[in-house]
C-alpha cells in the first residue's frame, strides 16, 4: 500500500484515510514494525482519550503512575511523550501529513541517536528508514530511566498505538 492509496482525492494539506488503511508503527529503538488497522480503535476507548487530546496532558486511566503530553507539531502531525513517575520513557511522533514528515522524522532520528551514544548495543545500529506509507507513529524509547514490569511494558506497547488512532482520528475530526 503506497502513500497514493491514503491520498487520492484528497486537497493539498489534507489526508482522507481509505476504510482499510493501517498505522505504520515504527519503534526506532528496537527496529520493530508493525501494522495496525484504523479501524481498530474501539469508540468508546477513543471517548476515553478525549479529555486527555483536549487537555494536551493528562494520566493514563488504565496505566498508574503513567502520564502522557500530546501536541500538534504542526496540522498534519503530532507529538507524544509517555513519562513514568515523572520520567520520560517514551517519545514519539503521529505523521499522517506530507510537509511535516521529513522533520519529524528528523527530530525522531537524532533522539535515537542520543540515546545510542549512552547504549552500547545501540551504537551499532542504524535507525529504521522513514515509513513509505502514511500514516504512521515512530517512537523512541529511553530505556533504563524508569523500570517496567513486563506487564506494563506490555500495557505500553499496545497503548502507544491506541493513543496514536486517537489522536489521528482527533485530530482529523477538527479539519
Amino acid at each position: 500500500m503506497g502513500k497514493q492509496n491514503f491520498e487520492m482525492n484528497s486537497p493539498p494539506g489534507y489526508l482522507i484515510i481509505a476504510p482499510s488503511a493501517c498505522l505504520t508503527h515504527v519503534n526506532l529503538t528496537t527496529g520493530h514494525v508493525a501494522k495496525v488497522s484504523l479501524a481498530s480503535l474501539n469508540p468508546l476507548k477513543y471517548l476515553s482519550f478525549l479529555p486527555l487530546l483536549r487537555a494536551g496532558y493528562g494520566r493514563v486511566a488504565d496505566m498508574p503512575a503513567f502520564n502522557v503530553s500530546v501536541s500538534m507539531m504542526t496540522e498534519d502531525c503530532a507529538q507524544l511523550l509517555v513519562a513514568k513517575a515523572g520520567r520520560e520513557i517514551l517519545a514519539g511522533a503521529v505523521v499522517w501529513g506530507v510537509r511535516p514528515e521529513e522533520s519529524a522524522w528528523a527530530w525522531l532520528v537524532s533522539l535515537f541517536e542520543m540515546q545510542a551514544e549512552a547504549m552500547k548495543p545501540w551504537q551499532q545500529a542504524a535507525p529504521p528508514a522513514i515509513p513509505v506509507t502514511r500514516p504512521w507513529l515512530g517512537v523512541v524509547l529511553r530505556p533504563g530511566t524508569v523500570p517496567l514490569s513486563p506487564e506494563q511494558e506490555s500495557l505500553r506497547r499496545s497503548f502507544e498505538g491506541l493513543l496514536a488512532l486517537a489522536v489521528l482520528r482527533y485530530a482529523l475530526s477538527r479539519n
